[in-house]
């Protein structure tokens, strides 16, 4: 009954997906972006030895469909706008793992940042910290350092997914960038007040060392004068001068 259901199932999606990839095209799929979905949820039926099933997707089927379909980080250089980056991130929110080398965890806020995070990285004029957009980009993923780093590596999969950006990263100059700034100190967290407490705090040891050394120097010139006292006795019992 399993294998019944089953073979019914595919029979029935395969119709679908025929009938989809007959109605979708380039001009209406912001609309039906449902149908990708559907796409998406049935590889194991429109992939066969590891290429698009020319049963469910013709040849003459829209290149840059066949593309996405194919691989979905291929929408992103077909689109412009911040908001739809963030979009398609969040649309193939399942697929998003797949664009690092070390898996990382992700939660429903992490879309929305890779989103802008690789909305800034498809807009880099120059990859140079007077760019305005390159250095927005540094700035926006020392906040979000795990979207892009794995401790001073690169993590994201830049030169396999996104080889159509305008600039052609380097990729250790960007790691260089993005960590070089944890080289330096910073004192913009220290407040006058702390300021204030450290300094009475310095005065108070102060007038405690003073007392010390005092104490110190005192007990050390009473030693000395009964030092001097029995040296001048001692000298007196030895002496071999005879009073006169």
């Amino acid at each position: 009954m399993d294998v019944y259901n089953r073979f019914r199932e595919i029979i029935i999606n395969n119709i679908l997906l025929i009938d989809i990839s007959n109605k979708i095209s380039w001009k209406t799929l912001p609309k039906k972006l449902y149908y990708i979905k559907f796409f998406y949820n049935n590889t194991d039926i429109i992939f066969y030895q590891q290429k698009l099933n020319k049963n469910i997707i013709p040849d003459n089927f829209d290149i840059k469909i066949k593309k996405i379909i194919e691989n979905p980080f291929e929408m992103y250089r077909y689109i412009k706008k911040e908001k739809d980056f963030i979009k398609w991130t969040n649309f193939i929110s399942n697929k998003i793992n797949d664009l690092y080398y070390i898996p990382i965890s992700l939660s429903s806020d992490d879309f929305d940042n890779i989103g802008k995070l690789l909305y800034l990285l498809f807009n880099i004029n120059e990859q140079n910290l007077n760019d305005l957009n390159y250095k927005e980009l540094i700035k926006f993923c020392n906040i979000n350092p795990k979207l892009i780093l794995d401790s001073t590596r690169i993590n994201l999969k830049i030169k396999e997914y996104f080889q159509n950006i305008k600039f052609n990263i380097n990729l250790g100059f960007l790691a260089k960038h993005l960590t070089i700034e944890n080289e330096f100190l910073t004192f913009d967290n220290i407040k006058p007040t702390d300021i204030s407490i450290l300094e009475s705090k310095i005065t108070i040891i102060n007038k405690k060392y003073n007392k010390y050394k005092i104490k110190y120097l005192k007990s050390k010139s009473t030693k000395i004068e009964l030092n001097v006292y029995n040296s001048d006795i001692v000298f007196s019992e030895t002496s071999n001068i005879t009073s006169l």
